[in-house]
């Protein structure tokens, strides 16, 4: 962003937020006073007992109403105000920390290479969540399949049977291209070991279609598939709380600098 629009709209953000805290301090002062005034009233009045004061209202004495009503109006109003300066104040803050990012991730070379990690382990992040994705789905149908064909189909159950294996056969296949990817992002967070890999390549698959022999297989490579979704899930999760880190420490910077500009213009953090 252009400097020059930075350093306005900063300087904006931070009279507000003076602004904001005058008010507050404004509106408090009017409370008590309010208060004080109406205090003072209740405390002049023989309306003390509440069945008196509406047996008097209600026979048309209404002079110490009509005093301390506006100020109970005024107390009313006074502490909306000051309800609503909070809201207004983390709106504001919130916004002054986006544009500090912004400008962080333009000028400060420790702040842009925190950035370019991040996006580096979303990527990796999304990789595994493919790879988990289709694993699931793959652990679903050959479950399905187990449960739902006949120990012996014949015919056209037969047919669908081989039909169904070879659909998921190609599912395998598919799960097998994602976790060499994740293999490939991975780096120093893990890896799921070679072996469990060719264990997923569809070669293991006998060539002749022999339908319990072919469920069999899968069923092995169901078991294989409940490994590898233990070791992507624990590098996701290594990735995951490096994520969490770079987060938190990215707040941190960006905190550290909203609050040398607030220090500066004697403005409170919070």
């Amino acid at each position: 962003m252009p400097q020059s629009w930075y350093e306005d709209r900063v300087r904006q953000l931070l009279d507000g937020l003076k602004a904001l805290e005058r008010s507050d301090e404004e509106a408090d002062a009017a409370r008590r006073d309010a208060e004080a005034r109406l205090e003072k009233i209740r405390s002049g009045s023989r309306l003390k007992d509440r069945y008196l004061w509406l047996l008097v209202w209600a026979n048309g004495d209404r002079e110490v109403y009509n005093r301390m009503k506006p100020l109970r109006d005024e107390i009313k109003l006074r502490r909306q105000q000051i309800a609503d300066i909070p809201h207004r104040h983390r709106t504001m803050l919130a916004e002054l920390d986006d544009i500090i990012t912004d400008d962080l991730g333009q000028n400060d070379p420790e702040f842009q290479a925190l950035l370019s990690e991040q996006r580096g382990l979303r990527r990796k992040r999304d990789t595994c969540d493919d790879a988990l994705r289709t694993i699931s789905a793959t652990r679903g149908n050959i479950t399905s399949m187990s449960s739902s064909m006949p120990i012996s189909p014949k015919g056209r159950e037969l047919a669908a049977a081989e039909k169904k294996t070879n659909e998921i056969t190609a599912q395998v296949g598919v799960v097998h291209e994602k976790v060499v990817k994740v293999n490939g992002v991975a780096g120093t967070y893990g890896s799921v070991s070679g072996a469990l890999v060719r264990k997923l390549n569809t070669s293991f698959l006998s060539g002749e279609f022999r339908y319990q022999q072919r469920k069999d297989e899968l069923d092995t490579a169901l078991r294989t598939l409940g490994e590898v979704d233990r070791k992507v899930r624990a590098i996701s999760g290594k990735i995951e709380k490096r994520l969490r880190e770079l987060d938190s420490r990215r707040t941190r910077l960006v905190k550290a600098k909203r609050d040398r500009l607030l220090a500066a213009h004697g403005i409170r953090a919070t």
